[in-house]
């Protein structure tokens, strides 16, 4: 009814409001010991001022807010632990394991793994003034990092090497994107608006905009980025089914169902870190043997379907279906295999590669990062 709209307007046009005067302040109050201290390093009412740990504030910053006077000493050169557990993070997100396990766990009774590592990573840290970019960048570039994956076994009694990064599950997001690429032809078909796009439609000069103005621009707003609109958006460019085919990065994570393949492998909530999980479930087995995404890409239009079909011969659309999928082509016992599966189905071919297909998918080779 017309009430309902005007409160949902209402309700619309204050978020929408929001966005153009959201903004961070620091107001300094001070704090001060309780009326009734009786303790001898103070008085009742005396007012403390804030210190760090250990250390001093840069001197640059002696006169800056809190905030800054915080982060300054935080990642000052000589706050080694900060470098340190960053480091550690780092080293983690690309070789499976940290110098130090837990990663957020630096009590003196948690022996890393390397003393000697764990410093020079901290140097290297410091070196580039935090550049994490250039920090993966070296690592990537190590022969350690680039060897074959090995087997990882927390419980082992010696300390793990780092010879190689250690064996582990695609992430969901990994995942995600890896099997888009044979469904869909363009994967960066739709890719979310910038801070610049953003701008264009929803700065608002409020000292000179009037109202009816307001609400126009509001409206357009909602049309495109608005709750609704940015899926819809989406899927008018990238939709089959039900189904959003985009990559990862690009979906809107509020609006996926419990039952979408991300939820299924443990994305993470995209607020806190570290919040994903690589564990086993079954309804993960489930979506990988009869998932939406595996009966896709066995349609007419999905990449990989269209190019086993251009192939002449049996050989041809197994090399094509090893090399779409684990990147590299059969054994001669595989390749034996294969045919045997599509010579089964000799008046329909096409379900033997589907087997094929559906049988790689759910190989450990392919969902593992070795």
């Amino acid at each position: 009814n017309e009430a309902r709209k005007k409160r949902e307007v209402s309700t619309a046009t204050v978020q929408f409001l929001r966005l153009n005067t959201t903004s961070v302040n620091f107001k300094p109050t001070p704090l001060k010991l309780p009326h009734d201290y009786q303790y001898d390093n103070g008085a009742p009412n005396e007012k403390v001022d804030p210190a760090v740990l250990w250390g001093k504030i840069p001197e640059q910053h002696k006169n800056s807010d809190g905030r800054t006077q915080f982060a300054a000493w935080l990642t000052a050169p000589d706050n080694r632990q900060f470098a340190r557990a960053i480091a550690n993070r780092l080293w983690k997100k690309m070789f499976g394991v940290g110098v130090v396990e837990p990663v957020d766990d630096f009590q003196d009774g948690n022996i890393p793994a390397s003393e000697k590592l764990l410093e020079h990573l901290t140097d290297e840290m410091l070196r580039l003034d935090f550049d994490v970019r250039e920090f993966i960048r070296i690592i990537a570039a190590t022969k350690a990092w680039q060897s074959r994956a090995i087997l990882y076994e927390p419980t082992a009694v010696e300390p793990f090497l780092f010879t190689a990064p250690a064996l582990k599950r695609m992430s969901a997001e990994q995942l995600w994107d890896s099997t888009l690429t044979l469904v869909a032809n363009n994967e960066w078909a739709f890719q979310r608006p910038s801070a610049e796009d953003v701008k264009k439609i929803a700065a608002v000069d409020l000292g000179t905009t009037q109202m009816d103005e307001f609400v126009s621009i509001w409206k357009d707003y909602n049309s495109e980025l608005g709750r609704g609109g940015y899926t819809k958006k989406i899927r008018d460019v990238a939709g089959y089914k039900d189904q959003l085919l985009v990559r990862s990065s690009e979906l809107p994570l509020q609006t996926l169902p419990l039952s979408h393949f991300l939820m299924q492998f443990g994305i993470g909530d995209r607020d806190s870190i570290q919040s994903s999980s690589e564990g086993a479930t079954v309804p993960q087995v489930l979506t990988m043997f009869n998932g939406w995404t595996t009966h896709t890409m066995l349609e007419r239009g999905s990449v990989i379907y269209d190019n086993v079909v251009k192939q002449k011969t049996s050989k041809g659309a197994i090399d094509t279906i090893f090399l779409t999928i684990l990147g590299r082509r059969p054994t001669v016992t595989e390749l034996g295999l294969a045919r045997r599966e599509i010579e089964t189905f000799a008046q329909s071919p096409a379900a033997g590669c589907g087997n094929l297909i559906w049988a790689l998918l759910n190989t450990r080779e392919f969902m593992f990062i070795q």
